[in-house]
């Protein structure tokens, strides 16, 4: 049996940073296992973390916006990485994801997410005269517009659950560690 514990989930800037703690045994046996198995099991236990955010990032996007579009775009994945041995998993819109109408959540969930600030809006193409055409209204050449203000769904889904992400990983880790040990162990004949 391994014994280690999730110390600390903490974070920095728009990132959570855990930190695993193990007993002498625990961490000779993670130090002898492959990288690929160390980077599997550490991949899973992160996606079983990230998992607890996703649920409850999904109800809160539904009580906030597009109910359904939102949350549903909502997906767990490992982006390539850019640093050796680093492992992310990110919790955020599917960049796939279409809505029925062609709707793409991924342009719009971080102006939710953190609001925006009053702006002008003008015309995309260069010599276009209508910034915005409302039909029935009237065509408008700059709209200004008085911001959003911010509907957070991701960065309380995060803090709400904190105990729960570090138990959900320290068991997935668990689990791995016990599997693989049990794989490394010689069988009595």
């Amino acid at each position: 049996m391994s014994a280690f514990s999730v110390s600390s989930v903490a974070t920095r800037g728009k990132s959570a940073v855990v930190r695993i703690t193990g007993t002498d045994e625990t961490n000779k046996a993670i130090a002898a296992m492959a990288t690929k198995i160390e980077r599997k099991l550490i991949g899973n236990a992160l996606r079983a973390g990230a998992r607890v955010v996703q649920k409850d990032a999904r109800k809160r996007a539904d009580a906030i916006a597009l109910k359904g579009l939102l949350s549903d775009s909502l997906k767990v994945y490992s982006p390539k990485r850019k640093r050796p041995g680093e492992l992310i998993q990110v919790i955020g819109p599917d960049p796939k994801f279409r809505g029925p109408r062609g709707e793409r959540p991924i342009k719009y969930a971080h102006l939710i997410e953190f609001g925006t600030a009053p702006h002008l809006i003008r015309p995309r193409r260069p010599g276009s005269k209508a910034a915005l055409d409302l039909p029935g209204i009237g065509t408008f050449a700059v709209v200004s517009h008085p911001g959003t203000r911010a509907r957070p769904f991701l960065r309380p889904a995060f803090d709400a659950n904190v105990a729960l992400i570090e138990k959900r990983i320290a068991e997935s880790l668990k689990r791995g560690i016990d599997r693989e040990m049990a794989k490394s162990k010689p069988k009595a004949a």
